[in-house]
């Protein structure tokens, strides 16, 4: 099972790995805030492998489903809610370290690619200052 080669992968490397299997919609957004507010003091960088169903930038839970009405997916998670649970004001452990997220989902019938973001700019191309550092997320996700 995949999930089970990244966790030899990343223990192989010295990580802490604290997996979970078929959570839903709550119990992982649940799961992710206690992870962001948890110390990460002693920790050189942080690692988040989530392997789901998802759609154009969110991805989903075991109870996700598709509403009649509205025609949207719910019981997701919006990939930048996830990464704003771990800036600097809210992660304050990982602040100025690598957050790393790869995400293996579907995206809506997108090619794979990445994402590099911060706090001030979540656009595709934006460029991140080193004078401003401490004040960026500073992730990469991988898509």
């Amino acid at each position: 099972m995949f999930s089970e080669k990244l966790r030899e992968t990343f223990e192989g490397r010295g990580f802490k790995v604290d997996s979970r299997r078929n959570l839903t919609r709550d119990d992982m957004k649940t799961f992710i805030e206690e992870t962001a507010r948890a110390d990460h003091t002693h920790y050189d960088c942080f690692v988040c492998c989530i392997l789901t169903h998802g759609n154009d930038n969110i991805f989903a839970g075991v109870d996700y489903y598709v509403d009649k009405q509205t025609k949207q997916l719910q019981g997701t998670i919006d990939i930048k809610e996830l990464t704003a649970l771990f800036k600097a004001e809210t992660c304050p452990s990982l602040k100025c370290k690598p957050k790393l997220f790869f995400l293996q989902a579907c995206q809506g019938g997108k090619s794979m690619g990445f994402y590099e973001g911060s706090e001030e700019h979540d656009d595709v191309n934006n460029t991140i200052s080193l004078n401003d550092v401490e004040k960026q997320v500073n992730y990469l996700l991988f898509r």
